[in-house]
């Protein structure tokens, strides 16, 4: 994300845009086609060429800035920039709160099926506990029939 002034149609706009545009630096760009052994004009053709295709024509420099803001007025200008931050800044709430929301009924409704899972395996461990229950009497009662009838018969 780039932050550009459009300098023709709205001059004390800020605008924000998605785009890639890449500061580049063409000096060094040239100094590491040299350092791998380039030479010299060949290097500094590239480093052109790389600036010219991968540059935006339009992007703003700190000389456009400055012959700007010498010609108009520094406060309208500061003013204009504050209520453009203002503005976005209201945006980015309304968007955020959004995502808060959201984020905030997600945690709820996990809540209720973690809930509703507890409860789930609460019933059916309670289910598991009365089996075993009736096994183990069930197989205690078989014991004591087998041991007084080996005492009876034995």
């Amino acid at each position: 994300m780039v932050t550009r002034v459009s300098l023709a149609s709205k001059p004390l706009l800020w605008k924000v845009k998605t785009m890639c545009a890449a500061a580049l630096n063409t000096l060094s760009l040239f100094d590491n086609f040299k350092n791998v052994g380039i030479p010299k004009r060949q290097a500094h053709l590239f480093a052109n060429l790389f600036a010219k295709t991968h540059m935006p024509d339009d992007l703003v420099t700190q000389s456009d800035l400055n012959k700007y803001v010498a010609k108009s007025d520094w406060h309208a200008f500061k003013s204009d920039i504050t209520h453009d931050f203002k503005i976005l800044d209201i945006s980015l709430g309304h968007r955020f709160d959004k995502v808060f929301r959201e984020i905030k009924q997600i945690r709820t409704d996990a809540k209720t099926e973690a809930t509703q899972i507890r409860l789930e395996f609460k019933n059916e461990i309670g289910s598991i506990k009365d089996d075993l229950i009736r096994w183990i009497i069930g197989l205690g009662l078989t014991m004591v029939g087998l041991m007084v009838g080996f005492k009876i018969f034995g």
